[in-house]
């Protein structure tokens, strides 16, 4: 079998860093709907699978299946209790403020696992905190672009390759360079505080 570069990365997220992973898609598909005559668009990083993120496996066998049906697509891993991951993603781009939102929170980033997103954003990635129920959320916690993959959200992991960019570390921030940092009581501050 032939695997392509996201179907090779889904196989090392799986083995190498024993997190699940599920097919998202690597762009925009449009559609004409037979009955209702409308068109449709599934977005980029939309789940090729029917449960989405619920599909998320370790099995390479189950990730040879779903890369056999979409050999392109980039690779989603599942947020929250699941994986023990929380990401926080600030969003940046036409018309996003993410980048400054962060700033205006002034709250330190201890060294953890950091991806820059296709858009030039940040995943910065934590260890999900026990005892604690955080929800994805989007704009609700920190402010405007800045959003919660948590509990019920998934994230589009480093390497994957996409139609319009790649997802990659930051240059000394992959998990073989630095490990999964705790998130810091301040920003656990405002997490506590998100509304469920």
């Amino acid at each position: 079998m032939t695997r392509s570069h996201n179907h090779k990365l889904a196989i090392e997220v799986a083995s190498k860093l024993e997190l699940p992973v599920f097919p998202v898609r690597e762009k925009d598909t449009t559609y004409i709907n037979k009955k209702t005559g409308k068109t449709v668009t599934l977005k980029a990083k939309a789940p090729y699978t029917r449960n989405g993120f619920k599909d998320a496996t370790k099995n390479i066998e189950e990730i040879d299946r779903l890369w056999g049906q979409n050999p392109n697509a980039a690779v989603g891993v599942p947020m929250g209790p699941e994986t023990s991951l929380l990401t926080i993603d600030i969003d940046n781009g036409p018309d996003k403020v993410g980048m400054q939102t962060w700033e205006n929170t002034g709250l330190i980033v201890p060294d953890t696992v950091k991806t820059r997103t296709v858009s030039g954003g940040l995943h910065l990635i934590f260890n999900y905190p026990t005892n604690y129920i955080i929800r994805n959320s989007a704009s609700t916690v920190f402010g405007p672009d800045v959003d919660v993959r948590a509990y019920g959200g998934y994230i589009v992991w480093a390497g994957s390759n996409l139609e319009n960019g790649r997802y990659e570390y930051l240059p000394g921030h992959s998990p073989n360079e630095v490990p999964f940092a705790e998130v810091t009581p301040e920003i656990m501050a405002y997490l506590a505080s998100n509304p469920k």
